[in-house]
C-alpha cells in the first residue's frame, strides 16, 4: 500500500451499508416523528425561534432575523432558513412545519454517528449500534431532535465536522486536505447555527487529541504541526463562509455598532466563570438525559483505559474526550441549560455502541465474565423499570386510562425479560433490538400521554381563551421575554400579542383606536400589589429608559386582573437539592395594565 494512502480501513465496508444505514434512520425516524406537530410550546426559546421563523417566512427577510417585529441579531439565521424553508415547502407555517428541520438535523446527526463509528472501530455492526444508540436517547427522541431550537443543529454539524476531522487524521499528507476543509464546512454550518461558541465541541476534541498523538508517536512533531496546520485551515474556511452573511447584514441594518454591541452582550452573558442558578456538577445529568444508553456509556466511557480496548484506545480517547471534554468545557460557563451539551451525545453512543460490539466480538468466542454479566443486569433493570413505571406513572396522574397502562408496562416488563435471558444467552444483536423496541415504547407511550392528557389540554385551551379575553379586540403589549413561553406560540396566529419594544407608534394607534393593554408578564405577588406608575416605572427601566408608556393628556392606568392560574416555580441553586443547596417556591401571577381613556 503506497505510503500516502490510510492503513485503517474498517471490516464492515461493504454494499449493505446504506441498507442498514437507510434501516437505522427509518427506526429513529418513527421515535422522531411520533406526534411531532401535536402539543403547544413550553419552551420560551422554541417560542422565540418559532416566531422568528414565522416573521421570516411571512415577510421574505432571509438576512436580518427579526422577533415580534425587532431586530434580532442574538442568533444566527441559518435554524430560521430552514424552518422558513420548510413552512415554503408545505404552504403554512405551523408546529410541524417548524420542527419538522430538526427531525433532520437529528436525523443528520445519527448518520454522521453511523458513518463515523463505522470508520473508528473494524467491529461488526458497530454503525448500527452507535446510531440507534443515539436515536433511542430520550434527549433526542424526546427532547432535543424534535423540538426547534438551535443547539440540535450544532450536534449535527459538530458530528459531521469530528467525522471529517477524525478522517483527516486518518489520511497523511496531501490526503488530508481535502478533509480538512470539508471539516471547515461543517464547521461553518454549526457557526451559522449558533455563532463563535460551536468551536467548544471540535475544539474540545482536536486539542486533546493532538497532545495525545504527540505522546503515543514519541515526538513525531512533523505530524503535530500538520494537523494543527490542518486544524487552522478548518476554523479559516468555517469563517471565510460564515463572512458573506456578516457583510450583507451589516450593510442591510447600516448600524455596525449596534451589531457588535449585540455580539459582545451576548458573549459576555454566557461565558462569566459564576452562577449562582446551578451547581457545578449541573451536566452530570446529561447521564441521565441519555437513557436508556446510560450503563452502556459510562462504561463505554470508563473500559476506554481497559487492556481489552487496547487495539482500539485511540478511537476510544476521541470518544472520552468528545463527551468528557465537552462537559468540563460547558461547564466553566456561567450560563448552563442541558440543551447546550446535545452535541455530546453522539461522543456517548459511539463510546456505548464500540461496547456492544466489542463485547459481541468476545462473548462470541468466551464466556460471560462477572463484569459484563453486571452491567448487563444494569442495563435491563433500567429498561424493565422505566417500562413498567412510565405507563402507571402516566395513569396515576389522570393521563393515561388504566386499561391501557397496565397492558402496556406488562408488555414493556415481559419484553425486558426476554432482553435480558437473550442478553445472558450471549445473543446480544437480537437483545439490543428488544432493548431498543422497549425503551421506544416507553418514550412514545409516555409522550402521548403527556400530550393527551386532561392537565395540558385543558392549560392550553384556557391560556388561549384568557388571551383573546383581555385582548377584547385591542392589542396586547408585552415584555417578550418573560410572558411568552407560558402563552404560547398559538397566541400569536392573529398577531393579538406585540413586543412593546419594537413599535412606539404601534402603541399610540392601538390608543388612538381605544386602548390597550400592556401585559407585564410573570410578577410575584408583591409587585402584583404595586400601583402601575410604579410598574410603568420599572418597566422603563428594562427597555432602556425608552418611554414608550407616555399617556395623553387625561388617560390613566388601570390595572387588570388576568384570570389565569398561579404558578408554582421552584426555584434552586443546585439540581435536586445537593447537600448545600436550597430550595424555594415562589408564586407567580400575571399583571397587567390597562391605557384607560378619558371617555372610560
Amino acid at each position: 500500500m503506497p505510503a500516502d494512502k490510510p492503513d485503517v480501513f474498517p471490516a464492515t465496508s461493504g454494499k449493505h451499508t446504506l441498507v442498514i444505514l437507510a434501516l437505522v434512520l427509518a427506526a429513529s425516524s418513527v421515535l422522531l416523528l411520533w406526534r411531532l406537530g401535536d402539543w403547544d410550546t413550553t419552551e420560551i426559546m422554541e417560542l422565540l425561534h418559532l416566531q422568528s421563523s414565522k416573521e421570516m417566512y411571512l415577510t421574505g427577510e432571509w438576512i436580518v432575523p427579526s422577533l415580534w417585529g425587532q431586530m434580532r441579531l442574538e442568533k444566527p439565521p441559518l435554524p430560521n432558513w430552514a424552518a422558513a424553508a420548510s413552512a415554503h415547502a408545505f404552504g403554512r407555517f405551523d408546529y410541524f412545519t417548524g420542527r419538522l428541520p430538526s427531525v433532520l438535523a437529528a436525523l443528520l446527526m445519527i448518520a454522521m454517528t453511523f458513518l463515523l463509528a463505522r470508520r473508528m472501530f473494524p467491529m461488526r455492526h458497530v454503525g448500527a449500534f452507535s446510531a440507534l444508540t443515539l436515536g433511542g436517547m430520550f434527549f433526542v427522541a424526546a427532547d432535543q431532535g424534535r423540538t426547534a431550537v438551535w443547539d440540535i443543529y450544532v450536534g449535527a454539524f459538530s458530528a459531521g465536522c469530528l467525522h471529517a476531522c477524525w478522517r483527516a487524521m486518518e489520511w497523511p499528507g496531501r490526503w488530508s486536505i481535502g478533509w480538512w476543509l470539508a471539516a471547515g464546512v461543517w464547521l461553518a454550518a454549526a457557526g451559522m447555527s449558533k455563532g463563535p461558541v460551536v468551536l467548544v465541541i471540535p475544539m474540545g476534541v482536536l486539542i486533546p487529541m493532538l497532545i495525545i498523538d504527540r505522546c503515543r508517536e514519541h515526538g513525531n512533531t512533523r505530524t503535530l504541526l500538520r494537523r494543527s496546520a490542518g486544524a487552522g485551515i478548518m476554523i479559516a474556511v468555517a469563517v471565510l463562509l460564515c463572512l458573506p452573511w456578516v457583510l450583507a447584514l451589516l450593510q442591510q441594518i447600516g448600524d455596525s455598532n449596534r451589531a457588535i454591541v449585540t455580539w459582545q452582550e451576548e458573549i459576555l452573558r454566557d461565558t462569566p466563570v459564576a452562577n449562582v442558578d446551578h451547581h457545578p456538577l449541573y451536566y452530570l445529568l446529561f447521564f441521565g438525559m441519555i437513557y436508556p444508553a446510560s450503563p452502556y456509556s459510562v462504561a463505554g466511557l470508563i473500559t476506554t483505559f481497559f487492556p481489552e480496548f487496547r487495539r482500539y484506545r485511540r478511537a476510544m480517547l476521541f470518544a472520552f474526550c468528545w463527551v468528557i471534554a465537552g462537559l468540563l468545557l460547558f461547564s466553566i460557563a456561567g450560563e448552563r441549560r442541558m440543551r447546550y451539551v446535545i452535541g455530546l451525545a453522539p461522543g456517548a453512543a459511539i463510546a456505548a455502541g464500540a461496547l456492544w460490539a466489542r463485547q459481541r466480538e468476545m462473548l462470541a468466542k468466551t464466556e460471560m465474565d462477572g463484569k459484563t454479566f453486571a452491567l448487563a443486569m444494569l442495563h435491563w433493570i433500567l429498561i424493565g423499570s422505566a417500562a413498567a413505571a412510565g405507563p402507571v406513572a402516566c395513569a396515576w396522574l389522570g393521563w393515561l386510562p388504566w386499561a391501557w397502562a397496565i397492558p402496556i408496562a406488562a408488555v414493556g416488563a415481559m419484553a425486558s425479560v426476554i432482553g435480558l435471558r437473550l442478553h445472558l444467552r450471549r445473543k446480544l444483536l437480537p437483545a439490543f433490538a428488544v432493548g431498543w423496541a422497549v425503551a421506544a415504547l416507553t418514550l412514545m407511550t409516555c409522550l402521548s400521554a403527556y400530550i393527551d392528557s386532561p392537565e395540558t389540554v385543558v392549560k392550553q385551551k384556557a391560556t388561549a381563551a384568557n388571551v383573546h379575553e383581555l385582548a377584547q379586540g385591542r392589542r396586547i403589549f408585552f415584555y417578550p421575554f418573560r410572558p411568552s413561553n407560558a402563552f404560547g406560540y398559538y397566541a400569536t396566529q392573529d398577531h393579538v400579542l406585540c413586543d412593546v419594544r419594537s413599535a412606539p407608534e404601534q402603541l399610540a394607534a392601538a390608543r388612538n383606536e381605544g386602548g390597550a393593554i400592556l401585559l407585564l408578564g410573570y410578577a410575584k405577588p408583591e409587585d402584583w400589589r404595586r400601583e402601575p406608575a410604579e410598574v410603568m416605572k420599572s418597566l422603563r427601566e428594562i427597555v432602556k429608559g425608552e418611554d414608550l408608556f407616555a399617556l395623553p393628556p387625561g388617560w390613566r392606568l388601570r390595572r387588570v386582573h388576568v384570570n389565569y392560574p398561579v404558578h408554582e416555580v421552584v426555584k434552586t441553586n443546585v439540581p435536586f437539592a445537593m447537600p448545600g443547596g436550597t430550595r424555594k417556591r415562589i408564586n407567580f401571577q400575571w399583571y397587567a395594565v390597562e391605557m384607560v381613556p378619558p371617555t372610560q
